[in-house]
């Protein structure tokens, strides 16, 4: 009996020694991934210095009116005539700092030939202070042999 003990202590002792080793070694990992988990705020994940040498190219994006930040989401017409068509398009940003942006609106045939392109400016249509998500509507003129619409946004420099 007392040597099934001494087993179990040294078995103890050693589990015990292999544990805090460990722990030892990646200590600030461990500290790292609790403060992360257990935080309210956001964390921002910090670069290294061993990081820097893999670091091939910096891009600054704007915080304002950053075109990588809008989608046009929909487009659905809501009327037409015989030279024009209006077109309901939804906008969409992922951040409140963007004005609308202005429209560049290309007509393609039934085959996907570009025809004519037209840009139309933000006070060409009714929309709100900053873009959120909200359809906005245009006035598009059309041709026989239209088919179809494609529409990027864009910011002028």
């Amino acid at each position: 009996m007392q040597n099934t003990k001494s087993i179990l202590y040294k078995y103890i002792i050693m589990s015990v020694v292999i544990t805090l080793t460990i722990m030892a070694m990646f200590w600030q990992e461990l500290v790292e991934t609790y403060t992360d988990r257990t935080s309210n705020n956001v964390v921002l994940e910090q670069m290294r210095d061993v990081d820097m040498p893999y670091i091939r190219e910096v891009l600054v994006e704007r915080e304002r009116n950053n075109i990588n930040q809008i989608k046009i989401e929909d487009i659905t017409v809501v009327g037409h005539s015989d030279s024009s068509v209006k077109l309901s398009v939804r906008l969409s940003s992922i951040s409140a700092n963007n004005d609308y942006p202005a429209l560049r609106v290309t007509v393609l045939s039934r085959t996907g030939e570009k025809l004519r392109a037209s840009e139309i400016e933000p006070s060409d249509y009714v929309h709100g202070r900053v873009v959120d998500s909200e359809p906005v509507e245009i006035h598009v003129p059309i041709r026989p042999g239209d088919a179809s619409f494609e529409i990027v946004p864009f910011y002028k420099e």
